[in-house]
């Protein structure tokens, strides 16, 4: 029983690492922010970023031009860029849960070998919106050390610059 115990230890890690990344927008007015994270073509680019398919939305998103309703939940399969493990990691499902509560967006992410919450909240400095992440490891597979999550958390910083950039996106706000 011990042996089983340890061996489950093993597998599964759960941790509170928590870590925080800001990036600078070019935004000068949270509404427009808060109507990009509502908006559902944000959320069709960011899948089209990391290369999913087999997407599923709960509730579907019938309506480009209407806003996302929260909760909202997505799963899809995708490749993670992982490093230090590229040939372990194939193509995997990823559940993600969002809600918000004002101009705060809360998700939850959900794979094969971690899970993890993250809070993007817009806040105003000099003039313009910085988006704050802060990320918190629910639960990790051994192979995967706590210091991924700020990988991650900087994917999410990273893609939300990149979708800022196209036209299309930003034209419905």
């Amino acid at each position: 029983m011990i042996f089983f115990c340890l061996l489950l230890l093993f597998f599964y890690v759960n941790a509170n690492y928590m870590t925080n990344n800001r990036i600078i927008t070019k935004f000068k007015d949270k509404k427009k922010i808060v109507n990009l994270l509502t908006n559902p073509n944000f959320y069709y680019k960011y899948l089209d970023i990391v290369k999913a398919s087999d997407i599923n939305f709960v509730p579907e998103i019938e309506n480009l031009d209407s806003e996302v309703q929260f909760p909202q939940s997505i799963s899809y399969y995708s490749t993670p860029k992982i490093s230090f493990l590229p040939t372990l990691i194939t193509k995997m499902k990823i559940n993600q849960k969002w809600t918000r509560d004002k101009d705060i967006f809360y998700g939850h992410i959900r794979t094969k070998y971690l899970e993890f919450n993250i809070t993007i909240e817009p806040i105003l400095k000099n003039k313009h919106y910085l988006l704050d992440f802060k990320g918190t490891m629910i639960k990790k597979n051994f192979l995967i050390p706590e210091k991924y999550l700020d990988q991650l958390i900087e994917e999410f910083g990273d893609i939300f610059l990149q979708i800022t950039e196209t036209e299309k996106c930003l034209s419905n706000n």
